[in-house]
């Protein structure tokens, strides 16, 4: 699946779109990697990580916003999700 890393406002804030909807096998996938991140909130749309500062808001129209993450960590994390 081919995705874009986009820097947001925030000093280290960081939107990831995909080419596509995040299914369920990618969902399952993402939160296998981030297995130490408390799930906040998870719904028919969404996923809501969170650990202590970091936060990751799973949109399943095909976005992942990360808050509080360099741009190697995010790089790193979509790589294990998407291989």
């Amino acid at each position: 699946m081919d995705y874009r890393i986009n820097k947001l406002c925030g000093r280290d804030d960081y939107s990831v779109k995909f080419n596509g909807k995040i299914g369920s096998e990618i969902a399952n996938k993402i939160l296998e990697v981030l297995k130490d991140f408390e799930v906040k909130s998870k719904s028919s749309d969404s996923i809501w990580l969170q650990k202590g500062d970091k936060r990751i808001f799973v949109f399943f129209y095909g976005e992942i916003l990360f808050t509080n993450f360099t741009k190697d960590e995010v790089t790193s994390i979509v790589n294990s999700i998407v291989g």
